[in-house]
């Protein structure tokens, strides 16, 4: 079976406006993506049940749990079990403890090191661990302090902990009111990990992006080629992201992993084709640019095989982790077939054509 080469085509820089126009698109779509309990905190609640769980119940437990505000109640089916998963916010008075506890800690140890040094700054640190532990201790509990630094802070750490389990208690009993529970797991996320997370994810993908294009650069010497490679790379992952935020598939730890990774399997791609294109001298550049689209739509189905697999399963056993993982894996395969071939190629084999003009 004879495929024509569309790079042949006099027209073929017009296969350039569907990444862009998709590109536009999906900044509508983005800030639509839900973050996962990982990047915005909260508690999320797993119950096990001894038959699945209705419509109905699902409705009764949303009710019994309308004062703690849950931002999602699903039920599940699959081979280990059936049973509810609840999301629900981060409770504001323990994401402020959470932080005081963080803080308090810290000038604690700070002071127990200046004291053992013997510094003059030790008193001064005292005073600042007490009040920190005075203002978490008075958030929880009535109960006075002693003014003795170890004491207060042992005191305050426990108020803050008992305030949690008496948190998770009043979970647990409006729950038994509603459904059979057999077993029940707490995933707890804090305000202040779930910042850590939501940092070093932006810088990961900011410093990601920031070496892959001077190592690029590097490489092939040229601007045009960089701005290519670089081009198709950030349309996968924006398109990939505004499908999710279309979709509704939560940004995550294992989606956040699951784009960093798209990143490096749309460079291998896009410098694959740059190389192609640009260090090859058999046949024009139309033939190369063909010849290695057809090495990396290979590249592509296998990637969608692979993990389409893996999205089946998810679905099939309820696990939202490989849910999230191949569904990204696989959207993002799609899209890297679009951002490589109609975006990334246009301007490779627009920059070779321009450079054989000039004579440069």
């Amino acid at each position: 079976m004879h495929i024509p080469n569309p790079y042949e085509n006099k027209h073929y820089k017009l296969y350039f406006v569907l990444p862009v126009v998709l590109i536009i698109a999906a900044l509508f779509f983005i800030p639509n993506i839900p973050q996962g309990i990982d990047l915005r905190g909260g508690l999320l609640i797993t119950v096990f049940t001894p038959s699945e769980i209705t419509p109905a119940q699902i409705a009764e437990i949303q009710g019994a749990l309308a004062q703690f505000s849950p931002s999602g109640v699903r039920s599940f089916s699959s081979p280990a079990g059936s049973g509810v998963e609840i999301e629900i916010p981060s409770d504001e008075r323990l994401a402020k403890g959470e932080e005081l506890l963080a803080e308090m800690n810290k000038l604690n140890n700070e002071f127990v090191e200046l004291e053992i040094a013997k510094s003059p700054l030790a008193d001064q640190k005292k005073q600042e661990t007490l009040a920190k532990a005075g203002e978490l201790n008075s958030l929880f509990s009535q109960q006075a302090l002693s003014g003795d630094v170890q004491k207060d802070v042992l005191q305050a750490q426990q108020s803050f902990l008992d305030a949690r389990s008496a948190y998770r208690q009043k979970i647990a009993a409006a729950l038994s009111g509603v459904v059979s529970t057999e077993t029940a797991s707490f995933k707890e996320v804090g305000s202040s990990l779930s910042k850590f997370f939501v940092t070093k994810t932006r810088e990961i993908v900011i410093y990601s992006f920031l070496f892959s294009a001077i190592i690029i650069f590097l490489v092939f010497r040229a601007l045009a080629p960089s701005f290519a490679v670089i081009f198709g790379a950030a349309a996968d992952i924006i398109i990939t992201a505004g499908v999710m935020g279309l979709l509704g598939i939560p940004l995550t730890l294992a989606s956040v992993a699951a784009l960093l990774m798209l990143i490096g399997f749309s460079l291998d791609t896009d410098v694959m084709l740059t190389a192609c294109v640009i260090k090859r001298k058999e046949g024009t550049p139309a033939q190369r640019a063909f010849g290695a689209m057809k090495t990396g739509l290979t590249m592509n189905a296998s990637v969608l095989i692979s993990f389409g697999i893996l999205l089946l399963l998810s679905l099939w056993l309820q696990i939202p982790f490989y849910y999230q993982v191949g569904s990204v894996a696989v959207i993002g395969a799609l899209v890297d077939s679009i951002a490589t071939w109609m975006g990334n190629a246009p301007l490779i084999l627009w920059s070779v054509e321009r450079k054989e003009k000039t004579g440069a």
